[in-house]
């Protein structure tokens, strides 16, 4: 993804040979089973790897994570994680998730726990019956065997919804996704499945877990809209994969949000929209003025430049 040679060794010397060749092939399995491999690909920007052992680490590019690692991506950055030598999964900006990563490269189970932002996946190669690949939210998991696709989490104020819960959208760009309702009380509830082209979105009360309507759905920002999503589906096209949208389709996005001469900062407090700033291109945004609370700062580096739209969160 032989040709045979017969040899003749004398009785002692063969014995020895073979009881050698068996020890290191047992290391080198065993080797194979019990370890995975998680590491940062790439790493646009700055994140931060919390290790219940050691505390915060800074992240930075060919860093091995372990599993239990919790991920915490600034804005205006973006992570790409490698886990054994066939999954992918971008970090988009602003999102924090845990990574559990047991088995082996063969047998593995993978579970993304994804607490705040969106994550693009990608597993080029069929999972075994054995393996597991999941990406899990407050009121939704995510299945798959091997595909391409993007979970994103958005706050009440940007999904368009009246709800004081945040809304999850799936989007599905090469095979098929299960998505399965969580509700409140931790109880499992409807699936789906989803397909290459197809996106679905889900939303929560105090006792209930749904899928939205089609309408619903509209309300939510197309994810193709945003500069990241673009440019990590171009990187997993680059890997010979075929997805619902082309490689020149790409193109022509990425040229349109290049041109685009303004981009909105939202300021989100305690669920709530607190201000929205235009920013040009390439320009800073600007801390607001009034406070949300007595303690605490926006999740923004106000020195960097603003390249896209933003959403800005006070962190406590």
């Amino acid at each position: 993804m032989s040709g045979k040679k017969k040899i003749i060794i004398g009785g002692s010397v063969a014995t020895a040979v073979i009881a050698v060749v068996a020890v290191v092939m047992f290391l080198i399995a065993g080797k194979e089973d019990a370890y995975r491999v998680i590491k940062v690909l790439e790493l646009d920007g700055s994140a931060v790897v919390e290790r219940e052992s050691v505390g915060e680490l800074q992240a930075y590019a060919g860093m091995t994570l372990q599993s239990g690692d919790k991920i915490s991506v600034a804005s205006n950055s973006m992570m790409v994680l490698q886990m054994d030598e066939d999954k992918y999964a971008y970090v988009e900006e602003d999102s924090i998730l845990t990574m559990v990563a047991e088995g082996n490269s063969r047998d593995s189970k993978t579970k993304i726990q994804l607490e705040r932002g969106a994550i693009t996946c990608q597993i080029e190669e069929k999972l075994s019956d054995s393996s597991s690949y999941e990406v899990q939210t407050q009121n939704s998991v995510m299945a798959v065997r091997g595909t391409v696709f993007r979970v994103g989490i958005y706050e009440p104020a940007a999904s368009g919804f009246s709800t004081d819960e945040p809304v999850v959208q799936v989007s599905v760009y090469d095979g098929e996704v299960q998505v399965t309702l969580i509700h409140p009380d931790g109880t499992m509830g409807d699936s789906t499945s989803v397909f290459a082209g197809e996106r679905v979105g889900v939303g929560n009360d105090s006792t209930n877990s749904f899928f939205l309507t089609d309408g619903e759905l509209e309300n939510l920002p197309v994810p193709e809209q945003s500069r990241q999503v673009l440019k990590a589906l171009q990187d997993i096209l680059q890997r010979d994969t075929e997805l619902s949208i082309t490689a020149e389709e790409l193109e022509v996005l990425l040229e349109e949000t290049d041109v685009k001469p303004v981009y909105d900062v939202y300021f989100y407090a305690n669920g709530q929209l607190f201000g929205v700033q235009q920013v040009p291109n390439g320009q800073t945004a600007t801390r607001p003025g009034l406070s949300p609370g007595a303690s605490g700062d926006w999740n923004i580096d106000f020195s960097k430049p603003i390249t896209d739209d933003t959403d800005v969160y006070w962190l406590e």
